[in-house]
């Protein structure tokens, strides 16, 4: 008897929570026009929080295992817009941007260098191209800057000296 009680508190337990996220997943839909919730998605149902992209998910993995009551997959189906293949895409984010990081990193830009241009800090330019550079184009490229170093002071001290050399 106390397993069967236990066993119905679970179910009923379950059965409240399936309950408040189809309700939740609901509402996102209506707020937004469509059931397919983000992963990061939020719902604020009677005063709590509820993580419906996480619910989302997890129905169309256990839709996938085979594991999933057809009762629960005849009402998620009857959302408008709900679906269980595949999704399209997110943004792109920065896979351009972090392929000209590598490209450059690769050409002996040096993690300064790199951080300075794309206004990163040297750790997510590591993070992204965490190759150390051709050697010999590394070199190069760091005499280089020292070369540019030396002649931009060259030019400074030439600008002060005609400066205090007119006075």
């Amino acid at each position: 008897m106390d397993e069967e009680v236990r066993t119905w508190k679970r179910t009923s337990g379950r059965d409240r929570l399936w309950q408040r996220n189809l309700e939740a997943l609901q509402t996102f839909a209506r707020s937004h026009g469509t059931p397919m919730a983000p992963i990061n998605s939020t719902v604020t149902l009677g005063g709590e929080e509820v993580r419906i992209g996480g619910f989302v998910a997890y129905v169309r993995q256990r839709y996938r295992e085979g594991q999933l009551d057809q009762s629960r997959i005849a009402q998620l189906e009857t959302l408008s817009g709900w679906t269980w293949g595949g999704l399209r895409p997110g943004p792109k984010g920065h896979a351009g941007r972090n392929e000209r990081i590598r490209e450059l990193r690769r050409e002996g830009w040096t993690l300064t260098e790199l951080a300075d241009e794309f206004g990163m800090s040297r750790q997510r330019i590591h993070q992204i191209a965490p190759d150390t550079p051709d050697p010999v184009k590394h070199k190069a490229r760091l005499a280089e800057r020292r070369l540019e170093k030396c002649r931009r002071l060259a030019s400074e001290r030439e600008a002060v000296a005609r400066r205090g050399g007119a006075s």
